[in-house]
């Protein structure tokens, strides 16, 4: 859990989620368990949305909750994700590893896609007239999650076995991820480049090396049923470094891709006396 503010950590509140985590990870796998595992999901989505109060709308949730709010909510968002990731490693269906393999498809098709978009800018840039008064010029590029609204999220049939509102979870930590910690997307490229003689020189080469055909199969993701899944980087990179469950990305659905070209120029007022 990166970011966060570790004193919230010694918050009696805080502590006995912390301890009762623990204590059902050492649980064998049964109902009983999944029980327990259920209860604790939605006491801390209770938890949550007191905090963020309005769960029907969250686009301003960073600008009307105080930043110690937000990283409460985050330590709760990494208990969920815990909760949630060993609920379906204890009972994942064959309907969502094949919704797993459809979204890791999805997620890496877009990711070459978006290498082969800013390889289409890099060679327009390296032709685009500069002016004299551009101090730099570079690509931005990232794959990011969209989510609109609460349709963006699909109710599936295990929904009722998690127990959890996984729309409002998944529009919270999208929110988040965004507005308070700045990530940028869940694959991004930024290529180094310089202006040179007036023309822009892009000095990396784009090349995905991360989707080399070897499985990103870490954490949660290390299951025997996902073992014939190459999974790729982005899977990866929302399911263990990030607070998103494997349930939660089943459910997500949409993504984009976003490109953009940037131009700086200082313009500088002289200091008159």
């Amino acid at each position: 859990m990166k970011d966060l503010n570790w004193n919230i950590y010694f918050n009696d509140r805080y502590s006995q989620f912390q301890e009762r985590l623990m204590a059902l990870d050492l649980m064998p796998a049964s109902e009983e368990r999944t029980e327990l595992l259920r209860n604790y999901v939605r006491e801390l989505e209770a938890d949550i949305l007191t905090i963020t109060r309005n769960k029907n709308e969250v686009s301003d949730l960073v600008k009307r909750t105080t930043p110690s709010k937000i990283r409460e909510v985050s330590f709760l968002l990494a208990y969920r994700c815990s909760a949630l990731n060993t609920m379906f490693y204890d009972h994942c269906s064959d309907s969502e590893i094949k919704q797993f393999a459809t979204i890791n498809e999805q997620l890496y098709n877009a990711t070459q896609h978006m290498y082969e978009r800013t390889n289409m800018a890099k060679g327009f840039l390296q032709t685009m007239p500069t002016h004299e008064k551009d101090s730099d010029v570079w690509i931005e590029s990232k794959l990011e999650f969209w989510c609109d609204d609460a349709s963006s999220v699909p109710k599936f049939a295990e929904d009722e076995y998690y127990g959890s509102d996984f729309s409002n979870m998944i529009a919270i930590l999208s929110t988040i991820d965004r507005d308070f910690y700045h990530r940028e997307g869940f694959d991004y490229i930024y290529p180094h480049s310089e202006i040179i003689d007036g023309k822009v020189v892009v000095r990396d080469d784009i090349v995905n090396v991360l989707d080399d055909g070897r499985s990103w199969s870490e954490g949660y993701l290390c299951h025997p049923k996902l073992s014939d899944i190459v999974i790729c980087h982005a899977a990866h990179d929302i399911c263990d470094h990030k607070s998103y469950s494997i349930p939660d990305l089943l459910r997500m659905n949409s993504f984009q891709v976003c490109i953009d070209i940037k131009i700086q120029s200082f313009h500088n007022s002289p200091c008159l006396r």
